[in-house]
């Protein structure tokens, strides 16, 4: 065989390995991507209705997430150090959102405030309530059963600013077995975890303010 052939030979090797691999790439080009999820919590009211002070109102300061769980993307603890993101499943609002719309909820039906004022009209409040939301994810350590877990700070004052009477600072955390390891069912087992929270919150914040007269404007 001539220099001539075998470099021709050669060519033709190298061609058809690149056409195989411009095959495979327009194959794997057609795979279908995966459609993203969105979801919210839902929290269902589980305890008993509390007393608190007659005509009291509360606020709802804007509520905190810890950088590592305030993005839409869901968080799995996959080893006793690593965590991953998951963008295909993602809440349909931030966290943060998520959060102050549930115990704004959770705290308007509980009666332990006359009602729960917007924003706009704190002045008009007796009572504030700053949450900050330090972890918000799934252990997948172990596949077939994944918990949720959730711990939050929460700050209640008094009065009005710079005065501010603390009146509670605590923390409360939940963690829930999932049903499965499918997505709705994590997202169920957070919202009961957050709700198991929230009752235990309101316990307190309702002894926090229990036979004390409205402090607000």
């Amino acid at each position: 065989m001539t220099r001539v052939q075998s470099w021709f030979r050669n060519m033709g090797f190298v061609l058809t390995v690149l056409s195989m691999s411009a095959c495979s790439i327009a194959v794997n080009l057609q795979r279908p991507v995966p459609e993203k999820q969105h979801f919210i919590l839902d929290v269902q009211r589980t305890a008993a209705t509390a007393h608190g002070p007659d005509g009291s109102r509360l606020v709802l300061g804007p509520v905190r997430v810890a950088p590592e769980f305030e993005s839409r993307a869901f968080v799995y603890q996959v080893e006793a150090q690593r965590y991953e993101s998951d963008f295909y499943h993602l809440w349909l609002t931030s966290p943060r959102d998520q959060v102050s719309r549930v115990v704004t909820e959770w705290f308007q039906e509980s009666g332990v405030f006359r009602e729960v004022v917007p924003p706009a009209l704190s002045g008009a409040a007796d009572y504030r309530l700053d949450l900050s939301v330090t972890r918000l994810y799934w252990d997948l350590r172990d596949p077939g059963e994944p918990v949720a877990h959730l711990t939050v700070r929460a700050h209640l004052s008094a009065g009005l600013r710079p005065e501010r009477d603390v009146r509670l600072s605590t923390r409360v955390e939940a963690g829930e077995r999932a049903a499965s390891a499918a997505a709705q069912d994590r997202v169920t087992a957070m919202s009961r975890a957050f709700s198991r929270a929230l009752a235990e919150l309101e316990v307190e914040v309702a002894r926090a303010v229990g036979g004390q007269p409205a402090s607000g404007p």
